[in-house]
């Protein structure tokens, strides 16, 4: 079974029946939500049941799923850099001092700084040459990765985190651009690789892009793509995680 259907098994299927991550303890579900959640994430708290079923954390359940198909070597992208947490992730599950590649994108310089001292801080030299941190648009991906070499490509859609309320928040991706990278994106990403988009619609805007990135993967053809999303359906501000599976 390929790595992508097995990540993809752990959301469709009841993951206790799967192999864990890590091992939780038994939380009777008659306890307060707030104590289930503190037990789950005090021991083992990469796990499944603690970051998505007890925390709410889409982010960090995104993580979990990467780690099920990034390999050593690898080469993966990060097409919204940001502030540099996902670049640094998939750079320690991808990079090594002899194989792997990171490529992230970014159009703003400040959030090309902040991912750039991310990695330098975090990572060997060794590794760090491998990573390309770069001022550009994420449409623009296909003229620095080339076809079928990809296993993993990040989306984490909006605006740069930590800016809200200020002028900066108007500087959000935007559906042209996002739409022209997935699409670019559909030819970089290998068999057995994953495009994974967070979308966010509590900002201006950010519905429509979320509207247009779902009619897109919707559309992928089922004999070679498996999509799926997971949204958190009592939380009006949760972001919406689609997750696109090339089939082998």
């Amino acid at each position: 079974m390929c790595a992508a259907r097995v990540a993809l098994n752990r959301v469709l299927f009841n993951h206790r029946s799967l192999k864990p991550w890590v091992s939780t303890p038994h939380i009777p579900h008659t306890a307060p939500l707030r104590a289930r959640t503190a037990a789950a994430q005090g021991h083992g708290g990469d796990s499944f049941e603690a970051q998505l079923l007890y925390g709410g954390n889409l982010n960090s359940t995104t993580h979990l799923l990467w780690r099920d198909i990034v390999k050593p070597g690898d080469t993966v992208v990060d097409c919204t850099a940001g502030n540099g947490h996902d670049a640094l992730y998939l750079a320690q599950l991808a990079v090594t001092a002899t194989g792997g590649r990171l490529v992230a994108f970014d159009v703003q310089k400040s959030a090309v700084e902040a991912t750039r001292a991310r990695l330098q801080f975090n990572l060997a030299p060794e590794a760090l040459t491998r990573c390309e941190v770069r001022l550009e648009c994420h449409s623009k991906l296909a003229e620095h990765v080339m076809p079928n070499s990809v296993s993993l490509v990040a989306f984490n859609l909006g605006y740069l985190p930590g800016v809200a309320n200020s002028s900066a928040q108007n500087l959000i991706t935007k559906p042209e651009t996002t739409i022209a990278a997935l699409k670019a994106t559909t030819e970089i990403v290998r068999a057995g690789g994953c495009i994974s988009i967070m979308c966010y619609t509590g900002h201006e805007g950010g519905q429509q892009e979320a509207d247009a990135v779902q009619t897109l993967c919707a559309a992928l053809p089922a004999q070679r793509w498996t999509v799926t999303s997971l949204k958190l359906v009592n939380r009006q501000a949760a972001p919406h995680l689609i997750l696109a599976f090339r089939r082998e």
